[in-house]
């Protein structure tokens, strides 16, 4: 299949009907579950995605996405391989994956009056890669002159660790922080989410403008630590350390609402820079947090991603988006069929 060939834009609603549907017993992905079992039987579209993807039980650590790729069964990584294509396929129709064509017409989506620009926290190469896919789109949008008059909030976690190790084993992230924020980060008992953002943003040239203990006096709910940062022919940068409670965009939008108050964000349009595979679950949450805390939009959430091969200048280096394998893309699947069941 070309990737150049424009695709009809589904809704979202329609982009996750194609989803259940691959998890049934003639889908891609109700295929592979059955693929994995030793004792063949009817599976549901929820059974089929626990095969491919156990849910998390109360008392199991939190994993990051990449480890779901490294712990997968050899029996889930053989059946996914088989029926690469088809897997590829879907994430297209999802619009985990996208060509230039179509990412160009989500940044014509983009009101430049109504725009509010959020960057999804990550720890290493995604702290640079999302924070530089924002400032690229503003760029574009706004134009080198205008672009400084603007404000780029960055989500970053206090509670997600990097560790030198990680359940025993050298943790790959944590050699990766280093060499993007190098002598920035201090220390080596490992850093937070957020921290790691702070780091590289100032090994990529930001300066602290101000913290949020020299210019609030009042705690502010749903926000931990605030650094606000710049840099020259960039928009300003908004760090944000949300008090988490789940690991991700939602505590980050909360605290956001916080800080610019909710009823700011009516008439507003979110635009969220994060990996490509994560756009339909990025805009399922905003839509999801929206309906929550009864904000309405001026238009749709806009989820800028990369994909694989792309390249971000940071620091005298070039930083390019890894190879995502098709077990990376069934993954999410599994993931976003079981935040749209939870709604």
């Amino acid at each position: 299949m070309s990737m150049e060939q424009p695709a009809r834009d589904e809704s979202l609603a329609e982009r996750l009907a194609d989803l259940e549907m691959a998890f049934g017993p003639h889908g891609v992905l109700g295929e592979i579950a059955a693929a994995a079992l030793v004792e063949k039987y009817a599976l549901s579209p929820q059974e089929a995605a626990e095969v491919i993807l156990p849910p998390r039980q109360p008392m199991e650590p939190y994993q990051a996405r990449w480890e779901f790729e490294r712990n997968a069964s050899e029996r889930i990584v053989r059946a996914t391989e088989a029926r690469a294509e088809s897997v590829l396929s879907l994430a297209v129709r999802l619009g985990m994956i996208k060509n230039r064509m179509q990412i160009q017409a989500d940044t014509d989506k983009i009101d430049e009056t109504k725009a509010l620009f959020v960057v999804e926290g990550g720890a290493n190469k995604t702290s640079v890669v999302r924070r530089e896919l924002a400032v690229d789109a503003m760029r574009l949008i706004y134009g080198d002159e205008d672009v400084a008059d603007q404000i780029l909030y960055q989500f970053g976690s206090g509670k997600y660790r990097v560790d030198p190790l990680k359940n025993g084993q050298p943790n790959p992230e944590f050699d990766k922080a280093q060499q993007i924020a190098q002598h920035h980060l201090l220390g080596v008992d490992g850093w937070t989410q957020f921290q790691v953002s702070l780091a590289s943003a100032k090994q990529s040239g930001y300066e602290t403008l101000t913290t949020m203990e020299l210019w609030s006096d009042d705690p502010i709910p749903e926000i931990e630590d605030l650094v606000y940062m710049t840099r020259n022919n960039s928009p300003t940068l908004g760090l944000i350390q949300p008090n988490d409670h789940n690991h991700g965009l939602l505590d980050g939008l909360s605290a956001l609402a916080n800080l610019v108050h909710a009823n700011q964000l009516d008439g507003a349009q979110l635009v969220v820079a994060t990996n490509g595979q994560y756009r339909p679950k990025d805009e399922l949450q905003v839509m999801q947090w929206a309906r929550q805390k009864a904000i309405r939009m001026s238009a749709p959430t806009v989820v800028l991603g990369d994909e694989p091969g792309d390249s971000f200048y940071h620091a005298g280096q070039e930083i390019t988006s890894d190879v995502r394998p098709p077990l990376v893309y069934v993954n999410e699947m599994v993931l976003l069929q079981r935040l749209n069941s939870a709604s």
